[in-house]
């Protein structure tokens, strides 16, 4: 057993040597001697001396020598230990910054960028740059002059070979400090270097344990630096004492680092003497550390100074301070190795190239080019839960990074196209592998679409770089967590889906976190439940970017951009808000991208802003572009466009092409357009990339080219379209449309009058559904039948349901901004280019074409023919209905069928989508066609509809919440109205739902208010009968607690 006292930060200066002598130091050795027993070795972990000693004027060395008469010697002759008992290594305020030159230091800077230039600077081992750190090492060459143990000291480590009892121990004292200058930017630009740790090691040989002294933890260190030696100090070392904090904590006292024990001392600063502080009291650890049985036992202890003693610190412990930890042993060892060696190599090799899917990795900007440093975490979120009682979300877990890298399930997260699915697994991997040490867990990327006839262990292999004939067992012995991006359960992908879960059975310990793309929020593909392994998983939803994600990446894009203030991130945040488009992470690194080269652009819609986007990436009106005078932007455009089309037509996956494949294909195009001596295919090929619209990838030793982003892929295939009228027909026929729904939402959207597209769709939706809407339009009262329930939801709340409600805080104006948001679009860049299906389910093609056909009418605002947006939007709504209740009938079956199978959790999931896909609907409806364009269109329908009994609840509510939802004109007149006409006892649990929605996060007047109360009442009392005079007690009630409510939160709010 050796028992080393952990002391850090001490801080001794002029003013502190009363308290050192007359509390700390008696209070210190009464503890080693009557409570844990006087240490083998005491260890301090830097910042022995305040600011370098200033306060005793007599210069930093001879500050030390004052700190060794003062502290060290007494300490040593108290408790009966010698010099080679006791080892120190320098903080930040034992370093002289003053003796070094500022422009020795600004050039140091510049030129210790690199763990190579590190390491030439510590080899030359030169006095330049260092004279800062000379006092403190003349002092510890001074005190270990008699010391009888062997050791090496030099300017940055100094080692020490012991023995205690029949073991052999190394210390190494690292120089963490050596690079302090400016206390407020030094942390993440700290610098050990790999030569310093690499030196020490030599020096100690072979050791029975190995302890590292480092003031700085290694979170404080540069972030190459930190990369470097993080592996080599979790390889060759048993134990790391730093210090720095000033506080303890449990995942700093005690964590395991690896095959290493990491152990952080809060300060012993005296300043904190009399603090009452649980945070920064003064304290140390005492660590017994049993070689033969690998294990350590901290003692965490706190200073009282009303006892003027020691007492144990139960906050980084037990009650009595007091934590077992115990050692790896060598299978863990080898595990913990290969855990820091995948993920250096993930973090070398693999991240990189995750950099590339941003937009703003190649593009003219001043934005972040990293990952890591312009990504927003977007709302990944479990089921929505409708609670019969209340009405409301309960229960609903945000789950961030950290959850889902440390989950121990497996889960599906589901997310709308280009919702951010992509980049959040990109995130992931960065993640899991910048914290391999605290998760354990050894992410692998892969995409659902590179699996063909391969095998994931083929797939692992590539990722991590492991010989394909070690992979088997490398997955055995290690816990591997397994991103898998798109999957997808369509017929023609039984083969892949059945090598996953073969894969997932042979090897148990795998964690898998798989994205789906669904159509709309709420949405469960079905297929999905017919595969046990993935129906028994957790499902999460990616949510649309809220007010605040949005604020987050937009100052995070204009972070290095002084031309860019506050007040003009408001405007700009105020121009996009008001505008018509998806709120997603690309949608809206495009617009902001635009908006540094334009400020003044709003663009009309996402078709018109891809468009622009393309224009300024090749700087479409600038003389000065590369290559304009010659190859100018219809050049490149053309070429672009033929490039896209020879892609689609290899139909390879991600619609990728061979790099000499694609240089023959441009070359030839030269020849045919008489070009090919005036430019050179592989310069206009490396402009293309260059400029972020193509980027390459390796399979193999093969190297590829694609477009950078799916949706510029779409983009110059739409101009396919544009150019050739021949693919236009193509891609508009009968057996084609449905596979090119983005290329022909792209199309109409610049367009904006295709009149005969729309005509064509309307058509073909229309013949698609005929017979399913005929069936339910013969049943007694059409689609209502097929959703009613015999007692509704809102006729189980209590009578003291609205105060109930208002017992509740109202959301505050960040909580409306996120409550709008929740309905809009939202997604970063996917790395797939999903290939145009060679077949679709037929709920698929259903879901398909009446979507498309909604989104081309909201692109449809110039055609003026008589009558057809009236009679498209008429029929969109009852193909979409059809569509819902054939949703509705297939996961019911599936719910009767597999009722005594299903998980608990799944179960409940599914039957809380039944119950809402009204609901889901119209939220769908308004992300795909919700424009104040349409207000005419819809206005018209309701008030054709409002009296007419012939028409279901169900399509008055769709038009009337649609037009409630674009806050058209005397909206609040349309939903009474439909409020008082309700039939059927479903329509009221989805009024409901919206009403509430409205009183929540809408209403910020008195007047609406009221109006709303009064709905919310007249839809409660309706669904229980209850007579007049009931509803107005309910409504007096409900006034009176909401008013005391507002008086106790918030007095602005009393009117």
């Amino acid at each position: 057993m050796i028992k080393i006292a952990h002391i850090s930060d001490i801080h001794f200066d002029k003013s502190s040597e009363y308290n050192f002598e007359n509390y700390f130091l008696p209070a210190l050795v009464k503890d080693f001697k009557e409570s844990l027993g006087v240490p083998d070795i005491i260890c301090i972990t830097g910042d022995l001396l305040f600011q370098a000693g200033v306060s005793f004027k007599v210069g930093t060395a001879d500050a030390f020598k004052i700190f060794e008469t003062k502290f060290i010697q007494p300490l040593l002759s108290q408790t009966g230990l010698d010099a080679s008992c006791i080892f120190f290594t320098p903080g930040n305020h034992d370093v002289a910054r003053n003796d070094d030159e500022e422009f020795v230091e600004n050039g140091l800077k510049s030129h210790l960028v690199t763990v190579d230039s590190v390491n030439e600077f510590i080899d030359k081992n030169t006095a330049v740059g260092m004279k800062r750190a000379l006092p403190y090492k003349a002092f510890e060459s001074s005190f270990y002059k008699s010391s009888p143990s062997e050791r090496c000291i030099t300017n940055f480590h100094s080692i020490y070979k012991i023995t205690k009892g029949n073991h052999k121990i190394g210390i190494s004292c690292l120089n963490s400090a050596w690079r302090c200058w400016d206390s407020t930017s030094d942390n993440g630009n700290l610098i050990v270097g790999e030569k310093q740790v690499v030196n020490s090691i030599n020096a100690i040989g072979e050791r029975d344990f190995t302890i590292a002294l480092m003031h700085h933890p290694i979170s404080n260190l540069t972030e190459f630096d930190r990369k470097s030696i993080e592996p080599i100090l979790l390889r060759e070392f048993n134990l790391i004492l730093c210090g720095h904090s000033h506080e303890g904590s449990t995942w700093s006292l005690s964590n395991m680092y690896g095959n290493m024990f990491v152990s952080v001392a809060p300060s012993s600063w005296d300043a904190n003497l009399r603090n009452d502080s649980r945070r920064y009291a003064v304290g140390y650890y005492m660590l017994d550390v049993n070689i033969s049985k690998n294990s350590i036992t901290t003692y965490a202890r706190r200073y009282n100074h009303d006892k003027r003693k020691f007492d144990p610190n139960p906050d980084l412990g037990n009650d009595n301070g007091e934590s077992l930890i115990n050692l790896p042993n060598l299978h863990q060892k080898e595990q913990m190795q290969q855990e820091i060696e995948a993920s250096s190599n993930i973090l070398n090799f693999q991240i990189n190239d995750m950099d590339e899917h941003l937009l703003s990795f190649s593009t003219e900007t001043s934005a972040p080019k990293k990952i890591k440093d312009i990504f927003v975490m977007p709302t990944v979120t479990d089921k929505i839960t409708i609670d019969s009682e209340e009405k409301k979300k309960s229960d609903e877990k945000i789950y961030s990074l950290e959850d889902l890298c440390s989950s121990k399930e497996s889960i599906l997260i589901f997310g709308q196209k280009e919702i951010g699915k992509t980049i959040l697994l990109d995130r992931l991997v960065i993640e899991s592998a910048n914290e391999v040490s605290k998760f354990h867990k050894i992410p692998v990327f892969i995409d659902f679409g590179d699996i063909g006839n391969k095998r994931i262990e083929t797939l692992v292999s590539q990722f991590l770089h492991v010989k394909i004939t070690e992979t088997p067992e490398y997955i055995k012995n290690n816990n591997i967590l397994l991103l898998v991006d798109n999957l997808c359960f369509d017929v023609e992908n039984v083969y892949q889906l059945a090598r996953i879960e073969e894969f997932l059975i042979n090897y148990p310990k795998v964690t898998i976190i798989g994205t789906i793309l669904q159509n709309f929020e709420g949405q469960l593909p079905l297929e999905l439940l017919n595969h046990d392994v993935f129906a028994s998983y957790k499902f999460l939803t990616i949510k649309p970017y809220k007010t605040k994600e949005i604020k987050a990446l937009v100052r995070l894009w204009f972070s290095d951009n002084d031309m860019f203030p506050a007040t003009k991130l408001d405007k700009l945040l105020t121009v996009f808000g008001n505008l018509n488009l998806p709120r997603t992470p690309l949608a809206i690194s495009m617009f902001l991208w635009i908006f540094e080269q334009q400020e003044n652009y709003k663009p009309v819609n996402q078709a018109t802003m891809l468009e622009n986007f393309v224009e300024k990436m090749f700087q479409k009106q600038s003389k000065k572009e590369i290559l304009s005078a010659k190859f100018d932007y219809r050049n490149k455009e053309r070429l672009l466009t033929d490039i896209a089309y020879e892609m689609f037509c290899l139909k390879n996956h991600n619609y990728k092409m061979g790099y000499t494949q694609l240089l023959a294909f441009i070359e030839m195009k030269f020849k045919a357009k008489k070009f090919e001596y005036m430019y050179n295919p592989v310069d206009v090929l490396q402009h293309f990339l260059d400029k972020g619209v193509l980027s390459k990838e390796h399979d193999g030793h093969v190297e590829y080219v694609r477009f950078r982003f799916s949706c510029l892929f779409q983009y110059f295939m739409m101009k396919k379209m544009e150019f050739d009228p021949d693919f236009r027909d193509f891609v508009l026929s009968e057996d084609n449309y449905l596979y090119f729904d983005d290329e022909i939402d792209y199309y109409t959207g610049l367009k904006r009058d295709q009149t005969e597209i729309l005509k064509t769709l309307v058509d073909r939706m229309n013949e698609s559904f005929k017979e399913i809407i005929d069936k339910i339009d013969a049943l007694e009262i059409g689609f209502d039948d097929m959703f009613n329930v015999e007692k509704s939801l809102s006729a189980s709340l209590n009578d003291n349901f609205i105060e109930d409600l208002k017992s509740n805080p109202k959301p505050s104006e960040d909580d409306i901004d996120k409550a709008k948001d929740r309905q809009l679009e939202n997604s970063p860049p996917e790395k797939e280019i999903k290939l145009k299906e060679q077949t679709l389910s037929p709920l698929e093609r259903f879901g398909r074409i009446w979507a498309l056909t909604a989104k081309v009418l909201k692109n449809s605002e110039e055609i003026e023919e008589e009558g057809l947006k009236g009679l498209a939007y008429n029929s969109i709504l009852k193909t979409s209905m059809a569509y819902s209740s054939i949703y509705k009938y297939e996961l019911e079956a599936f719910l009767d069928k597999n009722k005594d199978q299903l998980p608990f959790n799944l179960k409940e999931e599914l039957t809380v989508k039944r119950n809402i896909v009204p609901w889901l609907l119209e939220v769908g409806l308004f992300m795909l066609m919700g424009t104040t364009k349409l207000n005419l269109i819809i206005k018209e329908k309701i008030e054709s509809d409002i009296r007419n009994d012939s028409v279901s609840d169900y399509e008055k509510f769709i038009s009337v919440f649609l037009y409630a939802d674009l806050k058209g004109q005397d909206y609040m007149k349309h939903v009474k109205q439909f409020v008082k006409g309700i039939r059927r006892t479903y329509m009221l649990d989805m009024a409901l739902f919206k009403v509430i929605s409205y009183y929540l996060f809408r209403s910020k007047n008195k007047e609406l208010d009221n109006t709303l109360e009064n709905l919310i009442a007249d839809i409660v009392m309706k669904s229980k009968n209850h007579s007049k005079d009931k509803k107005n007690t309910l409504k007096n009630n409900f006034r009176t607690k909401r008013t005391k409510h507002r008086q106790d939160t918030d007095p602005l709010l009393v009117y």
